[in-house]
C-alpha cells in the first residue's frame, strides 16, 4: 500500500508564502499611508504578479489572473496594475517598441532586455546605483527617478541564433541607443 503524500508545504513553498505575505503587508502599509483601500483585487493582482516571478506584460498578468479567477476583467487588471505602480508596490519597465512590463521587485536594480524575444531580466549593479545625474534645471525639469536598461541578446536567443545562422539578422531596436 502506498503512503499518502504529506500535505505540508515544502520549505521553499513556505518561504515563498512568507515572502508573499510580507509583500501584502507592505502593500497594506502603502495603502494606509496614501489613504486608499487595500482591496481584494489589489491583493490578488500583486499575489498573481509575485507568483509569475518574471516581468510580465499587462496582458500576461490578465491571462494568468483570468485562469485563476475567471470572472476578472481586463479593465480591472489594468487599473489595479496602474494603481500598484502609483503606490510604489511594483515597478513598470518600459522599453521603446515593446509592451510595458511589470516588475514585482521594488529594490534598486536595472534590467537586461533581449532585443529578439523581449525578455526582461533583473540585473543588480551597485556601481550604477548612484550615477552623476545631469543638470536639467535650466530646462525646467526635475529628475525624480531613473532606470537603466541594457539591450542585447539573451542566452536562449544566442543559442538559437548559433544553431540557425539564417536568424542572425537584427530585430527591432538592436541598433543604436534607445
Amino acid at each position: 500500500m502506498k503512503r499518502a503524500r504529506s500535505a505540508r508545504p515544502t520549505k521553499s513553498n513556505r518561504h515563498r508564502a512568507q515572502e508573499i505575505a510580507q509583500r501584502i503587508r507592505e502593500l497594506a502599509g502603502l495603502c494606509q499611508a496614501r489613504g486608499v483601500p487595500l482591496t481584494v483585487q489589489r491583493r490578488f493582482i500583486l499575489h498573481t504578479l509575485l507568483d509569475m516571478g518574471d516581468h510580465p506584460t499587462a496582458d500576461e498578468v490578465f491571462a494568468e489572473a483570468k485562469r485563476r479567477l475567471p470572472g476578472i476583467s481586463r479593465t480591472t487588471v489594468y487599473r489595479v496594475l496602474d494603481a500598484l505602480v502609483k503606490l510604489g508596490a511594483i515597478g513598470k519597465a518600459c522599453t521603446p517598441g515593446s509592451a510595458a512590463r511589470y516588475d514585482a521587485g521594488t529594490h534598486r536594480h536595472h534590467h537586461l532586455v533581449c532585443t529578439r524575444c523581449d525578455r526582461v531580466m533583473d540585473f543588480d549593479a551597485p556601481s550604477l546605483d548612484l550615477p552623476v545625474l545631469p543638470s536639467v534645471s535650466r530646462l525646467g525639469f526635475q529628475i525624480n527617478d531613473y532606470s537603466i536598461h541594457f539591450k542585447g541578446v539573451c542566452e536562449a536567443c544566442s543559442r538559437r541564433l548559433a544553431s540557425r545562422p539564417g536568424l542572425a539578422t537584427r530585430r527591432r531596436g538592436s541598433a543604436g541607443r534607445g
